[in-house]
């Protein structure tokens, strides 16, 4: 018990005499308020930044390059209404139905061609398994094993492709609804 209060005594005499022991110690709510009181007297630029004047600042007997300030504020609001207008007429790809149809088709198509090369790569491959088997001369047993290996990792690749492809299938409708497309038109 004894030692509990000596250790709450301590913090109080240590928070109490820290500002004692630090006087050059900054206040940070302090500074704080006298950077808001400073950022409020500072006059705002009456000129707009756009892509359009980022060329190259232009001030009488100076040149300062990549910013290049105008006058007329106005006109710079205009451009921005027309560029905006023209980046609405501009569709994104993603946002239209013939897009998603499009992708779902071809990874169907995909997976179907692929899914047939691996059932006939399977039907070579135990027939080569079964040849091996079968075969009674070492030398072309060896060979035969050497054409089954690297069947096999071919046989494997695809597989592995099928299995990709499957998953992106699976994954379209998730992808769909992240960039906000209707879940009808991946259906």
């Amino acid at each position: 018990m004894r030692n509990l209060i000596l250790v709450v005594l301590s913090f109080f005499i240590i928070n109490i005499f820290t500002p004692c022991a630090f006087p050059d110690a900054v206040d940070l709510v302090k500074l704080k308020k006298e950077e808001e009181k400073r950022r409020k007297k500072i006059q705002k630029s009456k000129y707009k930044l756009t892509n359009y004047n980022l060329i190259s600042i232009k001030v009488p007997e100076k040149n300062y390059g990549f910013v290049q300030f105008t006058e007329e504020v106005e006109t710079l609001d205009q451009e921005e209404k027309q560029v905006e207008n023209s980046t609405v007429q501009k569709k994104d790809p993603q946002k239209e139905m013939k897009y998603w149809k499009d992708l779902k088709n071809k990874l169907e198509e995909q997976i179907a061609k692929l899914n047939k090369k691996v059932e006939a790569d399977q039907l070579v491959l135990n027939q080569m398994v079964t040849n091996h088997i079968s075969m009674s001369l070492p030398l072309q047993k060896i060979d035969l094993r050497n054409q089954i290996d690297k069947f096999t990792s071919e046989h494997n690749k695809n597989k592995l492709k099928l299995e990709s492809l499957q998953n992106q299938l699976s994954d379209l409708p998730e992808k769909a609804r992240k960039a906000g497309v209707p879940p009808g038109w991946v259906r």
